[in-house]
């Protein structure tokens, strides 16, 4: 199976075409899953307009796999200052289930600051069912549709009520698929070696003055 509708059209390419003709405004996208390789395809296509992520599952194995590429892709995009990563979940208490924010939304919102923030603020919308994940994005199943003008207030108030009780996990993502500071900074591995053999060094001549000779173990 290769993921794609009747018309022949994989979800990226409905998304892509949605994007293209809502060009201007923040771009509200809410989904239950994501990916680095989702991530760094979306920042592909945003542009510089600010992006607002809601992601109802946000779990280390979820940004585990990835390449060079897109993990560096993925960085310069949750590093930017208008772009925010969101998630929603209420853990299991009592005898009330665990929820977690699972809609898949790309809602464009008003670029009026009047409007901003408010249920009805919401220009245009796609639904569907793909999660920002390769599978949701190429390989699975999907479906999505350009929601009613009677269903714009209802979602956009929906997608404000998660905004206002989220919590912010840009940092947290950038945990989960920045490499180690010494692959992340140019020089910084030979610094290191550099420390060590220093370190060495100064205990052999610690050494010398103390006993008058050098003492290296041999194993037997």
């Amino acid at each position: 199976m290769n993921g794609r509708g009747s018309d022949g059209r994989s979800a990226s390419a409905l998304i892509e075409e949605f994007l293209r003709a809502h060009p201007r405004g923040e771009l509200f996208v809410a989904v239950g899953y994501a990916s680095v390789a989702g991530l760094a395809w979306l920042a592909d296509r945003a542009g510089d307009r600010p992006v607002t992520l809601l992601i109802g599952n946000v779990r280390p194995n979820h940004f585990k796999e990835m390449s060079d590429k897109d993990r560096r892709t993925a960085i310069r995009f949750l590093r930017r200052g208008d772009v925010q990563v969101l998630t929603w979940y209420q853990r299991a208490r009592d005898n009330r289930p665990g929820r977690e924010a699972h809609l898949k939304v790309w809602a464009v919102m008003s670029e009026s600051p009047r409007r901003r923030g408010r249920a009805g603020s919401v220009e245009a919308m796609l639904v569907g069912s793909g999660n920002l994940t390769k599978a949701g994005l190429f390989h699975n199943e999907e479906a999505f549709a350009h929601a009613a003008s009677e269903d714009l207030r209802r979602i956009g108030a929906q997608l404000e009520r998660l905004r206002s009780h989220q919590w912010k996990r840009k940092d947290k993502i950038l945990e989960y698929i920045r490499p180690v500071e010494v692959a992340e900074r140019p020089g910084c591995l030979a610094s290191l070696v550099s420390g060590i053999v220093a370190a060495t060094l100064a205990a052999i001549a610690r050494s010398v003055a103390a006993t008058g000779r050098i003492r290296i173990p041999l194993s037997r």
